[in-house]
């Protein structure tokens, strides 16, 4: 079995969902980790980082693999999830946080906005068909 090489903008979707994959299973390990201590609140939100960077790893491979589906639903969680982290840079930035505070939610907007543009690409687009 030949491997094609994936054109740029797969390849950018698929690096950016391997980050968000491995950011989302390390932060949600130890949320659930230091939610044991704190509360299930925290528990929680953990228990939903993993899960998403678990998602994220299945849609990375089956975009490799040409799945139409995948692209269009890592389309709509990186259009979510750029939507939750554009609003959370907003409500820390009016409420007069410290610059460090929105830092990461603009990090995290940014990646999200790379994906959403490159699942949604032309080339992603024919790749996948």
């Amino acid at each position: 079995m030949t491997r094609t090489i994936p054109p740029r903008a797969v390849a950018t979707a698929a690096l950016v969902a391997l980050v968000l994959a491995v950011y989302g299973i390390v932060a949600g390990i130890w949320f659930t980790v230091g939610g044991l201590f704190v509360g299930l609140h925290i528990i929680v939100g953990g228990l939903i980082h993993v899960l998403l960077g678990c998602a994220f790893l299945i849609l990375r491979a089956k975009l490799l693999n040409h799945h139409t589906w995948a692209r269009l639903l890592l389309a709509g969680v990186a259009g979510l999830g750029l939507l939750v982290m554009a609003a959370a840079s907003v409500q820390y930035w009016l409420n007069r946080e410290e610059v460090g505070a929105y830092v990461f939610p603009v990090i995290c907007s940014i990646l999200f906005a790379v994906l959403l543009r490159n699942s949604l690409n032309v080339q992603t687009q024919e790749w996948c068909q």
